[in-house]
């Protein structure tokens, strides 16, 4: 018999879907239908899909012929996220990354944790080098994405925009 694990809910995404595993665990019967891909393989998947790929976005300028722009400046919401903290170790590690603006929510409440102290407790439940979030090319920002300009500052705002 089939156990309903903390991953089944995002292996049957759709309610159709989780009823459907649901009901074949509880009756004993084998699924016809093929599993869908598990979360790690789907983020896998998505990683390779938008990744660079020797500097060029998705192997894009290989295609057209034309350089693409060496990214430089990050901007990164949800980096205390699980996903999220791991991309921001990985874009510090990243040589062609010379500043990452990793944005995040103030908090509400008055004696919460500071947002880096937020990341750091973060990267300590993961398992990453602490030590990155140290980094000169790492700077911390609380502000909501819905205000103007991402609540960023003009000079951040323009720095982190893209003009093609």
């Amino acid at each position: 018999m089939q156990a309903v694990t903390q991953n089944t809910i995002y292996n049957h995404p759709k309610i159709d879907l989780l009823a459907e595993h649901i009901s074949v665990v509880v009756s004993g019967e084998s699924n016809s239908r093929p599993e869908p891909l598990d979360r790690i393989e789907r983020i896998e998947e998505m990683v390779r899909k938008y990744s660079f790929n020797e500097g060029l976005p998705n192997g894009s300028a290989r295609k057209t012929g034309q350089e693409a722009p060496t990214p430089s400046v990050v901007l990164l919401t949800g980096s205390t996220g699980s996903i999220g903290s791991q991309l921001l170790e990985g874009l510090i590690q990243d040589s062609r990354i010379k500043r990452i603006y990793a944005l995040n929510r103030p908090s509400k409440h008055p004696n919460s944790p500071s947002v880096y102290d937020r990341h750091l407790e973060k990267f300590r439940d993961k398992g990453l080098d602490t030590t990155l979030l140290d980094a000169e090319k790492v700077t911390f920002v609380e502000s909501e994405l819905s205000d103007s300009g991402l609540g960023l500052s003009k000079a951040t705002y323009k720095e982190v925009s893209y003009r093609a």
